[in-house]
């Protein structure tokens, strides 16, 4: 009984050997018919048949870098970082661009025009059946763009904080430096661009007047907007 059941056993194992074996050839020979169907054999790129792959994966990891390292306060030419719009002190929305260097603008539910300090803008002639001067729509267009919707307002050392004459033209307009969320001075904006010439009210100067007569200075060589002809 010993021998048949050790004849047995012996039986079972070559049988789940043979079966193994087998199972592992129906799973191998697709495969190989496979690979030399596409030719997949693989081979390593030698020479200049790698560049490619490793230009990519240079790529790759100066971009994984760069990620890593956005976290550093200014860029590798050393220039601050970019802080966003600048925070204005007296903040206004701006309602309607007049003409080049007057904005109607709101402040706490009430409105009031203003009127660029320093700077004289060729005229649109609203209010009056005659054409706009050169270069008035051009003036109004760039200050339109510039201003966007919401400007702050800076006055004279003199004016401060209390906005009154001389702060007030003769039409009780606010005289102001109109300052853009970039940081731009829009009054010197339009001088540089000959788009606007320099102005002096009751021949008293203002602050920025230095400023302005550099940019009026430069449109002049350029020969730009009304210094064209």
């Amino acid at each position: 009984m010993t021998r048949v059941l050790a004849s047995a056993r012996a039986s079972g194992a070559l049988a789940m050997s043979k079966m193994r074996a087998a199972s592992r050839a129906r799973m191998v020979l697709p495969g190989r018919k496979i690979a030399r169907r596409v030719g997949a054999r693989a081979r390593p790129c030698k020479g200049v048949s790698c560049a490619p792959m490793i230009r990519v994966l240079l790529f790759a990891f100066a971009l994984l870098l760069t990620a890593c390292d956005g976290g550093e306060s200014s860029d590798a030419s050393g220039n601050e970082p970019d802080n966003g719009p600048v925070v204005f002190t007296d903040p206004v929305g701006v309602v309607s661009v007049l003409d080049g260097d007057t904005l109607l603008v709101a402040r706490g539910g009430s409105t009031f025009k203003v009127r660029l300090r320093g700077i004289d803008c060729p005229e649109m002639n609203a209010d009056s059946p005659a054409e706009p001067e050169p270069y008035a729509e051009d003036a109004r267009s760039f200050a339109l763009q510039r201003a966007g919707l919401e400007v702050g307002l800076e006055y004279d050392a003199a004016c401060e904080p209390d906005p009154t004459p001389p702060c007030l033209d003769t039409y009780d307009r606010s005289l102001a430096y109109v300052r853009m969320s970039d940081g731009g001075d829009l009054g010197e904006e339009l001088v540089r661009l000959g788009l606007a010439k320099l102005l002096v009210f009751d021949d008293q100067p203002f602050d920025r007047l230095d400023d302005y007569v550099a940019a009026q200075t430069e449109a002049q060589t350029s020969g730009l907007g009304i210094w064209a002809d």
